[in-house]
């Protein structure tokens, strides 16, 4: 986790600088049904773009690095606004609107 860049990766048109990351792991949870159980795990990475308006999309080879997860729910903050959505292996870019 404290290797972003190889949890996600931004779009190539703009350059953005890791300023800052706050992870927090919660405890395993039991085992229900056929499930073997999982932990929630929370993390807050900030980037300071130099060209934010050209920051279109979000890729994420985490699933490549944990095959294992389902989802990731995120949040985008930005001038334009509060992007919120998810990505899964089938689906593992996060487009950001653009208006």
């Amino acid at each position: 986790f404290e290797s972003p860049r190889m949890l996600f990766e931004v779009s190539s048109d703009t350059t953005c600088a890791l300023v800052g990351a706050d992870i927090a792991i919660g405890p395993e949870r039991a085992a229900t049904g056929g499930d073997s159980g999982h932990s929630d795990i929370a993390a807050t990475y900030t980037f300071r773009c130099a060209s934010p308006p050209d920051l279109d999309q979000i890729a994420f080879p985490w699933f490549e690095a944990f095959p294992l997860s389902e989802k990731l729910d995120m949040i985008v903050l930005d001038r334009r606004g509060q992007h919120a959505g998810s990505v899964t292996p089938a689906q593992p870019v996060f487009r950001i609107p653009q208006s």
